[in-house]
């Protein structure tokens, strides 16, 4: 689906994040099933378990030398964001954590440091786009299963109190996945 059908769909009864998922509206909204499985826990019992995405969490290198990884990762809602709106961006792998100053944000074909989030209120992440992050660590990760712990912090800018205060939602997603070679 393109941009321009995904606007004008959820444009009619608001089933944008059934549309994104590729859920009926009540899964997508958290609802169970008729079969009775519960949605994966996260945020106010959305499924969160597309934010960090099966695919593309792999090494990179250049001129021949493994410089880090990759891990790509979804919006946590079903409406997209202004990168200026990311509060805090964590990573952890294998219950380490990871430097922040070592993690650049990919989107839109364009890389940014995570200190240069806060002034990007123009620059604008789709929701059915996958952004990257690119992890730099000498030498890369091992072969094989990694855990890794996501956790993002947005602010919703539409949703403010007293002009100084703004709603922001927490989305944390715990999932363990396989390096790619």
């Amino acid at each position: 689906m393109d941009r321009r059908t995904f606007i004008k769909a959820t444009t009619v009864g608001g089933a944008s994040l059934a549309i994104a998922t590729g859920l009926s509206r009540g899964r997508a909204m958290g609802a169970q099933s008729k079969t009775g499985s519960a949605p994966v826990p996260g945020r106010r019992g959305r499924r969160t378990n597309f934010i960090l995405c099966d695919d593309g969490f792999r090494n990179f290198s250049t001129r021949g030398a493994v410089r880090g990884y990759k891990v790509k990762i979804r919006v946590p809602s079903y409406r997209g964001i202004y990168l200026s709106c990311i509060e805090d961006l964590a990573l952890s792998v294998d219950n380490q954590k990871v430097n922040p100053d070592t993690i650049t944000f990919c989107v839109n074909g364009k890389r940014f440091l995570l200190s240069q989030l806060p002034d990007l209120y123009a620059e604008y992440w789709f929701t059915l786009d996958k952004a990257e992050l690119e992890v730099y660590k000498p030498g890369g990760l091992k072969p094989g299963k990694h855990d890794l712990e996501f956790k993002l912090t947005t602010r919703t800018p539409y949703a403010n109190y007293d002009y100084t205060k703004y709603r922001c939602s927490i989305t944390t997603v715990k999932k363990s996945l396989s390096l790619e070679s």
